[in-house]
């Protein structure tokens, strides 16, 4: 969270400062960008008293491959699918009986997006993006008792993610998201029978929504 705040800070000094020209980073109109980002999360809980214990596995793989164009100096107009996949286990241990249950989702996306960059330096820039996400995906449950049930979600997203760019070479460049402002709206339903909608305004700046990426410009 710090870490995110610092580097927001910068960037907004950057871009009132502001540096020469000859110096800044530049990604020059008709220039052609081919991006990739990717996102992983494991995490493993355990719990044990003398009666009752339980072991929790959470596994989540996201993978965004987009195209853009740049239609200005330093502003690129975009299109990014995504996919993403996770997969959580529970086992609990209650007097001797054992219950689990496993969970195994797939998600579809599709995004259009428009990315400013700020440079900072020769080879570092911040940029700002804002984009809109449509995404479906599929649920399956399974217990121990080998019951399964099925849920199927759409979500919506539109809003802005912060991040940095490292220019390794003139046409290759690293990225890091961080974070992201805007509204989010998602409705599900369970076995064809129960359904549900959420919609929240949130603002997220911590750690683990980093999202690392390469682009390469054409």
């Amino acid at each position: 969270m710090k870490t995110s705040i610092t580097l927001l800070l910068i960037l907004f000094t950057s871009i009132i400062s502001g540096q020469d020209d000859k110096e800044q980073f530049s990604i020059e109109k008709g220039t052609w960008s081919i991006e990739a980002d990717f996102s992983i999360n494991s995490r493993n809980n355990d719990f044990f008293n003398p009666t009752f214990s339980s072991d929790s596995k959470f596994f989540n793989f996201s993978v965004s491959p987009k195209i853009g164009y740049a239609i200005s100096k330093n502003l690129i107009l975009g299109l990014g699918l995504g996919y993403g996949y996770s997969k959580s286990e529970d086992e609990n241990e209650n007097q001797q009986i054992l219950r689990t249950t496993t969970s195994t989702s797939n998600s579809f996306g599709i995004s259009p997006f428009v990315k400013k960059f700020f440079p900072i330096s020769e080879k570092v820039a911040f940029h700002l993006q804002g984009e809109t996400r449509f995404a479906f995906g599929k649920n399956t449950f399974e217990n121990s008792d080998n019951s399964e049930r099925e849920s199927r979600n759409e979500s919506f997203f539109v809003g802005i993610r912060p991040g940095i760019n490292l220019s390794l070479t003139k046409n290759i460049l690293l990225q890091a998201n961080f974070g992201s402002f805007g509204y989010n709206y998602i409705s599900g339903e369970v076995d064809d029978i129960q359904s549900q909608e959420t919609n929240s305004l949130s603002f997220n700046l911590g750690s683990s929504s980093f999202i690392f990426g390469m682009i390469i410009l054409l």
